[in-house]
């Protein structure tokens, strides 16, 4: 009990700098309130999703905001996404969680960079069956200080940042209650097949122009040497040109940590990509003749 409770308080610590933005909410039938800001669903299976809808009072275009809340079910996945209007059309663009948790509340964080100052939020289960869930204590938050960890999900113990690559690759990973763990009481387990290569990724994450990311985690393999690979990846749709640094490693039967850093250019007349101030961080197990396993926790990411 005592070691969990000063986990809270670390994960207090680590927490960037954020400034509470005011909203109203807007339910879709069937959402209804469930006490105080908690929301419950119940659903049905091949049925068009209903949305929670997140109304700010105030945004700032071009600002970081991350969006955040808790499920009581660890086994249902979310989406989030936003809603703003561009050069006169209405566009939705968001994010999708493909990756269950052991039993118990899970929370979730999703970082936006409206470009429209009236934009809203939404957030839904991916349902594929019939059920009930219970949405609780949803923040919306401006990011102003990045120099703090970003990935409040990075130890794996109530979440995770580490998604499937491709869906061929969502039966790979897992997060776990196991002996590996290096923290905590859950780490993230990626696995690859014979003669294959598995892959994970990061939602989007602030990445600033002219500052330098620093990228922190532990890694261990299952058994023998894992040649590993990570990726800082500023792709965006709809842009010809795209900036990718790679970074190679070795994962080891014994916990390792394993600190990067990249700097981002400033030139986003050379790269126009920039200018979304987004990027994501992959990890690949590299393709090899055998079969692998890597654990990973407490992943951190933070600009300088």
């Amino acid at each position: 009990m005592i070691l969990k409770e000063l986990g809270w308080l670390l994960l207090l610590l680590v927490t960037p700098a954020v400034y509470s933005v005011e909203f109203s909410i807007n339910l879709q039938e069937p959402w209804k309130p469930e006490g105080k800001n908690a929301y419950r669903i119940e659903f049905r299976r091949n049925k068009e999703t209903s949305r929670l809808w997140i109304m700010p009072k105030k945004l700032e275009s071009g600002s970081y905001y991350r969006l955040s809340f808790e499920s009581a079910d660890g086994g249902l996945l979310f989406a989030a996404l936003i809603r703003e209007r561009l050069n006169g059309r209405l566009l939705h663009y968001g994010y999708r969680d493909d990756l269950e948790s052991p039993g118990g509340p899970k929370k979730y964080s999703f970082y936006f960079r409206p470009k429209d100052s009236n934009a809203v939020f939404a957030v839904y289960p991916l349902q594929e069956k019939e059920g009930r869930c219970v949405v609780r204590n949803i923040r919306l938050e401006k990011v102003t200080d990045f120099c703090r960890n970003l990935l409040v999900e990075g130890d794996f113990e109530f979440g995770s940042v580490l998604l499937p690559r491709h869906k061929r690759f969502e039966k790979q990973l897992a997060v776990v209650e196991s002996p590996s763990f290096f923290a905590g009481e859950k780490s993230l387990r990626l696995e690859k097949k014979a003669g294959d290569f598995s892959a994970v990724i990061t939602r989007d994450i602030p990445a600033v122009p002219g500052r330098t990311a620093e990228i922190r985690f532990w890694a261990k393999s299952q058994k023998g040497m894992v040649p590993c690979v990570m990726y800082f990846d500023f792709f965006r749709s709809g842009y010809e040109k795209h900036l990718v640094r790679r970074f190679g490693f070795k994962a080891e039967p014994e916990w390792k940590e394993f600190t990067f850093s990249c700097a981002i250019p400033s030139d986003t007349a050379e790269w126009p990509a920039l200018t979304e101030g987004m990027a994501r961080i992959q990890f690949h197990l590299l393709k090899s003749a055998t079969e692998a396993a890597v654990y990973f926790d407490n992943l951190e990411y933070r600009l300088k």
